[in-house]
């Protein structure tokens, strides 16, 4: 169980208010907050009381209405966090290529100064992002920047995958190409034998066959019961090898 939840959705504020009911229903902390992008890096802004609320209101107003601009933030960051993603746009390339040059610290320092309270985020999901985030703590030492675990959650479940790989293709307009998975430790029911004749049957039709003729007398055919095992078998629930090692 998660002790909280959050929602930051790119430069829009939508889906905030049934988050937060549905968070409060559930007896649940969240924080809410909104992307958006300047100078090619991608910067999250959470709400930390009602006035960040209501900046991040602003701004997302004046991102739809075509007039937002950077120079907007300084009078509009009370009650905001921000969290720069070093793990994509400009600012990751330049950690990925160690460029840290003063250019580039200068561009740092400038986005720094729109807000009151800044991160650099940190993600690591690969083998190469440790070092690329050795690097930025390093930098982050050296130029007194706050750091802050910053991974990216797409999804919670494993199999909520295919529902981002579709929604992801409708946007892109792209097609996926749907991959047949074999079925593994699948125990199929065995067809039932019909028409043939057990030795046991056969055995009974010729002894009775013997007494007529010796008795001069029809035959009379004894019926034998006989539970076959492929009948004992149809009458089992069948169960798979997942199922077993679940129960396990």
């Amino acid at each position: 169980d998660y002790f909280g939840v959050g929602l930051c959705d790119s430069e829009v504020m939508y889906g905030i208010p049934n988050f937060a009911l549905e968070c409060e229903k559930n007896n649940k902390p969240y924080i809410i907050g909104m992307e958006i992008k300047i100078d090619d890096n991608f910067i999250c802004l959470y709400a930390v009381d009602e006035i960040g609320y209501r900046n991040l209101s602003l701004i997302t107003s004046l991102i739809q209405k075509g007039r937002f601009s950077k120079e907007c933030l300084i009078d509009k960051n009370e009650g905001i966090i921000a969290i720069l993603d070093t793990h994509k746009g400009a600012v990751s390339t330049n950690f990925i290529q160690n460029n840290l040059d003063d250019d580039f610290r200068k561009k740092l320092l400038e986005l720094n100064k729109l807000f009151k309270t800044f991160y650099l985020g940190i993600e690591i999901s690969s083998i190469e992002d440790k070092e690329i985030a050795k690097t930025i703590r390093e930098f982050a030492e050296k130029y007194t920047y706050d750091l802050v675990a910053f991974p990216t959650i797409r999804y919670e479940k494993e199999n909520d995958a295919i529902i981002l790989s579709i929604v992801n293709a409708i946007d892109n307009d792209l097609k996926i190409e749907k991959k047949e998975e074999p079925v593994v430790n699948e125990v199929k029911p065995q067809p039932k034998k019909r028409g043939r004749k057990s030795n046991a049957q056969k055995a009974a039709e010729a002894a009775s066959k013997v007494a007529g003729e010796n008795n001069n007398q029809p035959a009379e055919i004894v019926e034998v019961q006989e539970t076959k095992m492929d009948e004992k078998a149809e009458s089992l629930p069948i169960i798979s090898t997942d199922d077993f090692i679940a129960k396990a």
